[in-house]
């Protein structure tokens, strides 16, 4: 009789654990931590082929870049509650400091209506709505994307005929008439990247990296193996990272030709000015160089704390019906030890 009623003392409390459990998803979100032209199209194009949609914007499309208009953590939770599992989605450094100032390092984490403005408050909006993993990549040729950037948006605004000389003024602009020097931009740029990681380490995040080596030796599907190793809803499958997928980071740029051809001499003449007596940066002005032979000094390899979250991890990775036979068999223990309790209370 005692051990009967200290079951219906705790089936309340089983009740609940197991209608917790019954909401606590088991799925990873995933994102991706880079500027662009630098595969990070190739990259997102295979893990969707290999299996982990992007997430949707409010219309329900399904975008890489989904959250570029509206940088929330009310945008993220949206993201995630209406997947299915596993999902993903690209934030470009640039984004967080065109909104709360260049390289912005501290003061508020989000504006009066909520977008977010500093490494710290996004990455605590992205592990609020469930993400959980973050493929780090940077193209450390820093010049050679930004060539890339500025052909891609020269053929967006003239197309694929622009006239030479519209291209070598337009470029003498943007890498001549500038507010910061090319090599200081860039290490700014490395810095925010590199502390980016480092906060998102910091949270329990597990980072993924992807080098613009990876792409160029045709290791992309290897780095999505390792982004699934990571998530608990999907199998990795090698024939469908490699299916139907091209290689999109190729188009635009014209990777055969010299500095001085691509941009004009007027516009390779102050990049190499800008960059030639900088000792950690001029071998980018070596084109086909991905990265030094040493490593680069200005960025930093983020330090994985420990993490102490792997209880709730193992609850979200466990099956249900595990989680409720654990939680009836410690509830029927805490039934029985109330009744034996109870028992020797009334024997004295």
């Amino acid at each position: 009789e005692m051990a009967a009623k200290g079951c219906v003392f705790f089936a309340p409390l089983l009740l609940l654990l197991l209608s917790t459990v019954g909401v606590v998803s088991a799925f990873d979100g995933v994102v991706l931590w880079s500027e662009g032209r630098s595969a990070t199209g190739t990259f997102a194009y295979r893990l969707r082929e290999a299996g982990i949609p992007w997430c949707r914007d409010a219309e329900g499309v399904m975008r890489k870049e989904t959250f570029q208009e509206d940088l929330t953590a009310s945008a993220f939770a949206a993201c995630t509650a209406a997947s299915e599992g596993s999902v993903f989605t690209h934030v470009k450094p640039r984004w967080l400091w065109t909104r709360g100032g260049k390289w912005k390092k501290g003061g508020e984490g989000a504006s009066p209506d909520g977008t977010l403005k500093t490494t710290k408050a996004l990455f605590q909006a992205l592990k609020d709505a469930g993400f959980t993993i973050v493929v780090a990549s940077i193209r450390e040729n820093q010049l050679a994307r930004e060539l890339s950037a500025f052909e891609l948006l020269n053929n967006r605004l003239h197309g694929d005929n622009v006239p030479q000389n519209t291209t070598f003024a337009e470029a003498e602009a943007h890498f001549c008439e500038r507010e910061q020097a090319l090599g200081s931009t860039f290490k700014e740029a490395g810095e925010f990247w590199g502390r980016g990681i480092q906060e998102a380490a910091d949270l329990g995040f597990r980072i993924v990296t992807m080098s613009f080596a990876d792409v160029l030796n045709d290791d992309l599907c290897n780095v999505v193996e390792r982004v699934f190793d990571l998530v608990r809803d999907k199998t990795y499958d090698d024939a469908l990272c490699h299916a139907g997928v091209t290689d999109r980071h190729t188009g635009k740029s014209h990777h055969d030709i010299s500095l001085a051809d691509r941009i004009g001499p007027e516009a390779a003449s102050c990049v190499e000015d800008q960059l030639q007596n900088d000792d950690d940066l001029n071998w980018m002005l070596q084109l086909e160089k991905t990265e030094q032979s040493q490593e680069t000094p200005y960025l930093p390899q983020p330090e994985q704390k420990p993490r102490f979250d792997f209880l709730c991890l193992w609850l979200q990775a466990a099956p249900v019906s595990t989680l409720a036979f654990f939680f009836l068999l410690s509830s029927i223990a805490s039934a029985a030890a109330f009744a034996l309790l109870r028992s020797r209370l009334l024997l004295r």
